[in-house]
Parts: C-alpha cells; sequence; structure tokens
C-alpha cells in the first residue's frame, strides 16, 4: 500500500505501489549457448506484493541497533592464504573461486550419516547460491597504463539472454522479446556489460542442477528423493528468489531448468525479485545503514590498521603493484581490488602483467580474503549476523512452518517443497562466516557455490530436525 515517509522507511513494513503485480509485470525465461527451458514454463518476475513474507518484511530497527561489543581478531585472518597450485611458466593456475568444469563436477551433495536404526524423511529443500562467472562489475581495465588489460569479452548475447513478455492480457502470446545488450554503448567491448553472466557461468549453474537433480530427484536419489522423476510439481510448492540483477535471475533459472527438468510445472511461476535499495538477501548497507557504520567502524579501528600496515601486508602490496605498472585499487574494499584479479585468473584470454608470477598472485588474492575475512569474522562475526539475519529470519520462519504442520503420518508442510535463492558472494560469504564462526576458513566464495538447508522428518514422528550441507 502507501509509502511511508524517508524518516519512517526503517520500520516494520515495506513499501510497494500495489499495480505493479497487478497491471503488467514481466515474466521471463531463458535461452543460452545449447539449453533453452521449456517453452510451456516460464518465470514471472516481480516483488511478488501478495506474499506474506514479502509484505510482512523485518523490523529493520531491531536488526538494525546492535551495540558494538569488545573485538577480537579471529586467529588466522592475520596470515596471508598460502595457493597449493604450481606454476605453468608464465600463465596463473585458476584457483579454486573460479569453478571451473573439473572443480563444478568434483563436487556435490553428500547423502546424510544417520546413526544405526535411524530413519528419516526429506521434508523440504533450501538452496542458497551465488551467480556464476561474469565479467568485471568495477574495472574494465585494471592495471597501470604501461600494460593493455582490455579484453575482448566477445558476444555476450550468444552465451544467454533473458527472454520476456509482458503479462498483460492483451500481450500477444506468441510474442516474446529478448533482452540484448547491443554492441554499442557498453563499457566492455562487444555486447558485453559489466557484470554479465558468462558462458562458463551458465555452464557452472547447469551442473548446479544436475548435481542438486541426482541428490533430490526420482527413487535412486543420492540423497533422498524430494521429487518423484516426472512428478509435476505445483506452483506453491516451489519459491524461487534472487537479487533484481540479470547475472543472479539467469543463473537461478538455469538452475531450476537444469535440477527441474520434467518436473516444473507449465505457465506462470513467481520469480521474486524486488528492489535494490530495499533487498536483504545480500549485504545492502542502503537497507541497513548499521552495516555500513559497522563496517567504517571495523576498517578505522587500530586492530585493523595495524594488520593492513604491518611490513609482510604492505610487501605484498607494494610488490603487486611494482609489477601491474605502478598503480592498483587496494583501497577499494568491495570492487575492483578482488575483481581484477578473479575476472583474470578465471577467464581464458586474459593474461595478467608479465612480472606477476604464480605466488605474487597468490598472495595478492590471499591478502584480499583475509581482509574481508578480518570484517566477516571480526567480533565473534557481529557484522556478518547482522547482514544475514533477515535472510536467515526468512528461512527459519520457512523450516518451522513446514515442521509444524508435519504429522507423524507424513502429512504435507505448510509451505514450498523446494526454496531457491539466487544472490552473490556477499551473501554466501557473512551466511558462512555467522553459521560456521571459527570453523570457517574465511576462502572467499567461488563462482556458482551452492549451500543447502535440509529439513528431515523422522519417519515415525512428527518432530522435525533440520541439517546442513555445504557444496
Amino acid at each position: 500500500g502507501g509509502c511511508p515517509a524517508a524518516s519512517e522507511i526503517y520500520v516494520d513494513r515495506w513499501c510497494h505501489p500495489v499495480p505493479c503485480p497487478t497491471t503488467g509485470i514481466t515474466v521471463s525465461w531463458i535461452t543460452f549457448w545449447h539449453k533453452v527451458s521449456p517453452n510451456s514454463t516460464f518465470f514471472e518476475r516481480g516483488v511478488d506484493s501478495s506474499s506474506e513474507a514479502w509484505r510482512r518484511g523485518l523490523p529493520n530497527q531491531k536488526y538494525c541497533s546492535m551495540t558494538r561489543t569488545t573485538s577480537r581478531l579471529v586467529a588466522g585472518v592475520a596470515a596471508l592464504a598460502s595457493a597449493t597450485a604450481s606454476v605453468r611458466g608464465a600463465e596463473i593456475t585458476p584457483p579454486e573461486y573460479c569453478s571451473l568444469a573439473s572443480q563444478m563436477e568434483a563436487r556435490g551433495i553428500p547423502p546424510p550419516l544417520w546413526g544405526e536404526g535411524e530413519q528419516y524423511t526429506l521434508a523440504t529443500v533450501t538452496t542458497v547460491i551465488r551467480h556464476g562467472a561474469r565479467t568485471p562489475t568495477k574495472a574494465p581495465v585494471c592495471w597501470g597504463p604501461s600494460y593493455d588489460s582490455k579484453f575482448d569479452w566477445g558476444d555476450c548475447d550468444a552465451n544467454g539472454v533473458e527472454v520476456v513478455r509482458p503479462s498483460t492480457e492483451s500481450a500477444a502470446p506468441g510474442t516474446v522479446f529478448e533482452v540484448r545488450a547491443g554492441d554499442d554503448g557498453n563499457l566492455l567491448t562487444g555486447s558485453c556489460k559489466l557484470g554479465m553472466l558468462i558462458k562458463a557461468g551458465f555452464e557452472q549453474q547447469a551442473a548446479n542442477g544436475r548435481h542438486l537433480r541426482e541428490a533430490y530427484v526420482g527413487a535412486e536419489a543420492r540423497v533422498a528423493p524430494l521429487v518423484a522423476e516426472g512428478e509435476t510439481l505445483s506452483p506453491s510448492e516451489l519459491y524461487f528468489r534472487s537479487s533484481d540483477i540479470e547475472r543472479t535471475i539467469l543463473s537461478g533459472q538455469t538452475l531450476a531448468v537444469n535440477f527441474l527438468a520434467d518436473e516444473l510445472p507449465a505457465g506462470r511461476l513467481p520469480w521474486v525479485a524486488p528492489e535494490s535499495s530495499l533487498d536483504w538477501i545480500y549485504a545492502n548497507a542502503a537497507r541497513c545503514p548499521k552495516l555500513g557504520e559497522e563496517q567504517e567502524a571495523i576498517y578505522s579501528g587500530d586492530e585493523y590498521r595495524a594488520w593492513v600496515n604491518s611490513p609482510d601486508v604492505m610487501d605484498v602490496k607494494v610488490g603487486f603493484t611494482d609489477a601491474v605498472g605502478g598503480q592498483y585499487p587496494w583501497g577499494d574494499l568491495e570492487g575492483a581490488t578482488l575483481d581484477c584479479l578473479a575476472t583474470t585468473a578465471c577467464t581464458e584470454g586474459i593474461d595478467f602483467p608479465p612480472a606477476v608470477d604464480q605466488s605474487m598472485f597468490s598472495n595478492a588474492f590471499g591478502l584480499v580474503q583475509a581482509r574481508e575475512a578480518f570484517k566477516f569474522t571480526y567480533a565473534e562475526g557481529k557484522w556478518s549476523k547482522l547482514a544475514m539475519a533477515p535472510l536467515m529470519h526468512e528461512i527459519t520462519e520457512g523450516l518451522m512452518a513446514i515442521s509444524e504442520a508435519q504429522t507423524a503420518e507424513g502429512g504435507a508442510g505448510a509451505g514450498p517443497r523446494y526454496r531457491l535463492y539466487s544472490a552473490h558472494d556477499t551473501t554466501i560469504n557473512p551466511l558462512m562466516a555467522a553459521l560456521q564462526g571459527d570453523v570457517w576458513d574465511g576462502s572467499w566464495a567461488p563462482y556458482a557455490s551452492m549451500f543447502n538447508i535440509e529439513l528431515w522428518r523422522p519417519t515415525a514422528t512428527a518432530t522435525a530436525t533440520a541439517t546442513a550441507t555445504a557444496t
């Protein structure tokens, strides 16, 4: 309904104009490199104003007013990450972050390890993913003026585009529109825009979909049969959610059509993608200003300053900066620093300046990870818990609703059988830090990271227990 005044924006309600979902929202399906989603199934993209979870919102003041506590530095964060990869001439061996095809295929979803005599039935699965490989989001040119780092990303429109049509009653049912970048007006070359999902990203999410299908579909499912093979699910049994960014929408939809290739229902499926300024699927200081305040306090504190200005750290920064031409954006805490390292190391055909060797790259990449892990784990992960509280609140409420509705006879739960949240590294990283605490190793979430939460019901009782698996 009506929008609150600016001074009231951080209260327990959302500002959402009613006409959006009723007069014509975008519906979409995907087409990419070699696989097209079934023509009978398409995703309805909107903010889902009718959803209780969306309209209810969360009490922002509760989550944005945490008091500061005594800080501590988690052991190991100050140490630079080491690399086991070997040097092959002038090439840099891609780290696990890249999620190459061989790395994706080696991953999987492990079956549960129950005690002797224990029997459980899988009730629901919630998946949280990071989008797949992409173009840079910040810096089309990375290195100093001595090295030309402009890279021809080619025709990103050929990798995959979103196909849309209006959902109004007057829309021609046989007409769809392909949302293309075109060749003009892009900061990158060709039809590629900043932050665009590339072919490898589609392939990674297709692999995730295959892992999910192997784990949860059919009588021979590796984990348990959440869905029968060939079963047609109803829209109410599915929940799809992402940020309102093309790479997360296409990543999630690619995963969905590979996971439930023959089980998705025909017709319109809701795809929730809220307004970015109010979204909580990732760490969003625009929605919760306390996040920005806490980050500033962490990075301006004596503990962090002593570490970042230490001789070991300065040696890495100065050495790498000299090697790439005399300038590097070390001060960009959330953008180009990692962007240049990762997209260069992970994308075939892009080269580092000749002076950068494997050891130099590994130290620089480890420094960026350690710096961010400092924030994620500082004061027992306070920043991470603050950032992920809304997402975990919604996930937990959904699990509890299903758990409470289950009966001893195995009755249906009060909620979707499968939920998917397609998000970012700024989701997976703080989520792991908040849930794992000191156990988390501080490694940056690779492309197409996947985190699954399974809710199991004891076969003979109505009490449900939850286990989490991460891949």
